[in-house]
């Protein structure tokens, strides 16, 4: 599934545009990381996708056909969505967020059955977290909250997951088992889209990395091309010093200001 999105510009009432002429095409087939200072139309953008902001020009085509023209449940079988915080208003279960996911595609005033719950415990299993099933959300660990919304996310069974800034309150392991799953999913077929404000996990563990700078696209190319380019220099103000490191069978980036 590929996304076009064409000279897209958005603004909140009369304040400067957050989103200015802003083009790119994503497909399912990537692990694309949107990087960008604070107010860079990252989550801005993100809604759009979403429907929940409607630009003031510009348009959105998902295999040719118009963002606008979707209704509710097809969007959800095109978009899951993992918001940067999420609270739970009441003591949900791990089982019982799953199975939120299923809501969309079921009949009003229906409720999840059995084979909506084999498949919620196929997927737990599948994230070796099988055991936090009757657990309660409230008392969980933040990677563990994580890998649930992400397994929520995948058993809406969607094209793309968008997850704005994923790791941003986790610490340094459970990031990487987080973008690690990521990772594995998308080489299942599933389109990732995510936003970081951390370039050496996006160079490590993504197939495209897109820059946004004061609402326009800077760059948009592979890690490799990228780190090639003073671009990272430019979109944080500061002098980086970038290598390619190689660790057994793997490569990973290093970053850090000169």
């Amino acid at each position: 599934m590929n996304i076009d999105i064409k000279n897209i510009s958005f603004s909140y009432k009369e304040e400067k545009k957050v989103l200015s002429s802003t083009s790119f095409s994503l497909s399912s087939k990537d692990m694309t990381a949107l990087l960008g200072r604070n107010g860079a139309g990252k989550s801005t953008l993100f809604k759009i996708f979403l429907k929940m902001l409607t630009p003031q020009s510009g348009g959105i085509e998902i295999d040719g056909r118009n963002l606008a023209s979707f209704t509710n449940k097809e969007l959800a079988k095109v978009f899951s969505y993992i918001p940067q915080s999420s609270y739970m208003e009441f003591p949900y279960s791990v089982m019982d967020t799953l199975l939120m996911a299923k809501a969309s595609a079921l009949p009003i005033f229906s409720s999840p059955k059995m084979k909506e719950k084999r498949e919620a415990e196929e997927i737990l299993e599948d994230f070796s977290i099988s055991h936090l099933s009757s657990r309660n959300m409230e008392n969980l660990s933040g990677g563990e909250k994580q890998l649930i919304l992400i397994a929520r996310a995948l058993l809406q069974n969607a094209a793309f997951i968008i997850l704005d800034e994923p790791t941003s309150n986790l610490d340094y392991g459970n990031q990487l088992m987080v973008l690690e799953k990521l990772k594995e999913l998308n080489k299942q077929g599933i389109g990732i889209i995510y936003s970081t404000h951390n370039p050496e996990l996006a160079l490590t563990y993504s197939s495209r990395i897109l820059t946004l700078n004061e609402g326009k696209v800077s760059t948009y190319s592979d890690p490799g091309e990228l780190v090639e380019t003073d671009a990272l220099d430019r979109l944080y103000g500061r002098r980086l010093y970038i290598r390619r490191i190689f660790t057994g069978e793997s490569e990973r980036y290093i970053c850090a200001p000169m």
